[in-house]
């Protein structure tokens, strides 16, 4: 979420972070407020736009995250299937 407490401690309005990101004063509104979020290019902006203080991945759901962390990468084994369940 675009927190708050960086938009306070910058001394930030909705509409100037909307002028900066290319997007409606009510868009980052909804995004402050947990009713939407940001599509994948917003979100990197978000992330450069504050250096870095909320990065892109914060906003991840948790079931994104449990599947990014899933993934196992090309130069790894891949791990063995769990055995079968009881017949």
């Amino acid at each position: 979420m675009l927190h708050r407490e960086f938009i306070d401690r910058h001394h930030l309005t909705l509409t100037a972070i909307g002028k900066r990101l290319d997007v409606s004063y009510v868009a980052v509104r909804h995004w402050v407020h947990g009713n939407a979020r940001p599509n994948a290019a917003q979100r990197e902006k978000i992330a450069i736009l504050t250096g870095g203080l909320v990065p892109a991945e914060s906003w991840h759901t948790e079931e994104e995250q449990a599947a990014i962390v899933a993934v196992t990468p090309l130069n790894q084994p891949q791990p063995p299937p769990p055995p079968p369940g009881p017949a």
